[in-house]
């Protein structure tokens, strides 16, 4: 087997420690660690070497979150060197629905996303997984492989659009909300052959969540699986179960317009707190009195 190309993106460097728990499960496997930052960090950079002395580490602009620089790492590798890739990332707890409700999002995604890779036995098995079904290219947490796209129709008419516009095959296809998985290696060939680089992004500024060209390539790291005849599943769970099963990730999108209409909590454009309890605002001063 060749070494497994893991690529760590590092932006919220106190949740490092998490991920190199995630990165100390695969080392049964023969492995290359690629990690990269957008700032400089001398203590976080002794941190990595300190576990991982052949680590390579390397600063990157602050654009396309975690999406540009793992198109960068891959872009200058040779990708026939190795057997697989594994993409993970500082996913920080940014939920959907603030307030006392948040509970729903948390770090309940970044840990689901995380769970390929939360042990050496069911990373093992994940790989095993890929031995046994030669159809497989791609492998991630079932309940955030998301098979619609009605939680954000922007990203799902652009990603089409950059499909037609480079002449690509017209595929159904599944993507990882979230971008977290281990796939065949050779599958980001034809991403390589597409040219994008770190500057085609924007740069990210503050916490902004407007759909952009890394939420297109969220979409189609999937799409490429499926357009070269492979599948994107779990392979730790049932086909049936993956295919009948509303996910978590579809579900919290659901769920999201129901909890909105009874509590809501948000800061208006003049800088002050406005809570609704079933869309009819607190008093101010009973929220300021309750605080």
């Amino acid at each position: 087997m060749k070494p497994i190309l893991v690529h760590v993106h590092v932006f919220y460097a106190e949740l490092w420690d998490e991920l190199a728990k995630c990165v100390q499960n695969i080392k049964p496997f023969p492995f290359v660690l690629y990690v990269t930052m957008v700032k400089a960090d001398d203590e976080l950079k002794a941190k990595i070497l300190a576990s991982f002395p052949d680590a390579h580490i390397e600063m990157v602009e602050n654009r396309g979150f975690d999406v540009a620089p793992f198109l960068h790492v891959i872009n200058n590798l040779d990708l026939d060197e190795f057997s697989y890739i594994v993409k993970l990332h500082t996913k920080r707890d940014i939920p959907f629905i603030k307030g006392v409700f948040k509970g729903l999002v948390g770090d309940i995604w970044r840990k689901k996303l995380l769970y390929f890779v939360s042990s050496e036995d069911i990373f093992k098995r994940y790989i095993q997984e890929f031995d046994r079904n030669s159809k497989v290219g791609m492998q991630a947490q079932y309940e955030l492989i998301v098979r619609r796209d009605f939680y954000d129709e922007w990203s799902c008419k652009q990603a089409q659009k950059f499909i037609l516009a480079h002449h690509l095959p017209v595929v159904k296809y599944r993507f990882v909300a979230g971008t977290m998985f281990v796939a065949r290696a050779h599958l980001f060939k034809e991403i390589q052959k597409l040219g994008i680089k770190s500057a085609d992004f924007p740069e990210v500024i503050g916490r902004s969540k407007q759909p952009q060209l890394a939420h297109i390539f969220e979409r189609l790291f999937g799409y490429f699986v499926y357009a070269q005849g492979f599948v994107l599943k779990d392979g730790l769970v049932s086909w049936k179960i993956q295919r009948n099963h509303l996910n978590w990730f579809e579900l919290s999108y659901l769920l999201r317009p129901v909890v909105r209409a009874f509590y809501q909590k948000k800061i208006t454009k003049s800088g002050k707190l406005c809570i609704k309890i079933c869309k009819i605002p607190l008093p101010v001063n009973w929220i300021k009195h309750k605080n």
